[in-house]
């Protein structure tokens, strides 16, 4: 798998290392997290939680012979949603946006949303994992749902059951999601703004509708965070509860830099610009 993505990787990390290291610049120093605490700065998200030590991530590329066609189908999904399942997509994003890796990760710092173990907390709420991905395409990708037994569904769950493989025999899977906020504290939408143009418009630009960079078989995307080529309002990240700690933990990608009040004024003014509406 690395040697398909490793061109895309290095080009991503320069792209948001250097606006990230330029951000540091002119930021203030940032404290150790308890020393944030000490000194005002609440804590307002509940603390990640981190997944067993020994859990080893598998490769998509090792898949056994009989799925690894399908995995990989499924990867490619996830990776370049825009190329191999652009007829289900409204926007610009790609599920990778939200889920790094594919979602082959365990979340924490820089592992954005994790998937893996989703199959094992599907069903949820009378909702299925069919279901629940085609939610993501009918709002975070403003698209339409996937035939629930079509090829493209199936590689996906094909997908998300082998990189969960590792952790099939656990009953708990406290990394999935984003921490939850837990203060009243009010975002300040001016210095959201100022924020954003100090940390998040060199990649996603001052208009917030991204970049788009094509490479030999790939697209780099920096995706849009508002306007009608982005999420719609019924996705979870037009909403602070998840926009806010998905900064803090992920952005500026591989840098995240952000405290949490700074993290919550940004993810305020980037959730009050307009955007599509999910449609009935």
């Amino acid at each position: 798998m690395f040697k398909h993505i490793w061109p895309y990787s290095m080009l991503i990390i320069l792209v948001f290392g250097l606006g990230g290291f330029f951000a540091v610049i002119y930021h203030k120093p940032l404290q150790d997290f308890r020393q944030q605490i000490a000194m005002g700065n609440p804590e307002i998200f509940s603390t990640p939680i981190r997944a067993p030590a020994d859990i080893v991530l598998v490769d998509p590329e090792m898949a056994p012979s009989d799925i690894r066609k399908e995995v990989m189908r499924g990867y490619w999904i996830m990776i370049d949603t825009q190329k191999n399942a652009k007829e289900y997509a409204g926007d610009r994003l790609n599920c990778r946006n939200c889920h790094f890796h594919g979602g082959n990760t365990l979340g924490g710092k820089n592992g954005s949303i994790s998937l893996v173990g989703v199959p094992y907390v599907y069903p949820k709420n009378n909702i299925s994992l069919a279901e629940r991905i085609n939610r993501c395409f009918e709002r975070s990708l403003n698209g339409k749902p996937l035939p629930i037994k079509g090829p493209k569904m199936k590689a996906l769950l094909a997908f998300l059951n082998w990189i969960s493989e590792p952790v099939k025999n656990l009953k708990e899977f406290p990394w999935l999601g984003l921490p939850k906020i837990k203060t009243d504290y009010k975002p300040n939408v001016v210095n959201g703004k100022k924020l954003y143009e100090l940390h998040c418009s060199a990649c996603h630009k001052k208009d917030g509708q991204g970049t788009t960079l094509s490479l030999d078989e790939q697209t780099l995307d920096i995706p849009p965070l508002w306007g009608g080529e982005s999420f719609n309002d019924g996705a979870g990240m037009s909403h602070i509860k998840s926009l806010a700690p998905f900064v803090w933990l992920n952005m500026p990608y591989m840098v995240p830099i952000l405290n949490q009040k700074e993290a919550m004024d940004v993810a305020e003014y980037v959730t009050r610009r307009p955007r599509p509406k999910l449609e009935d």
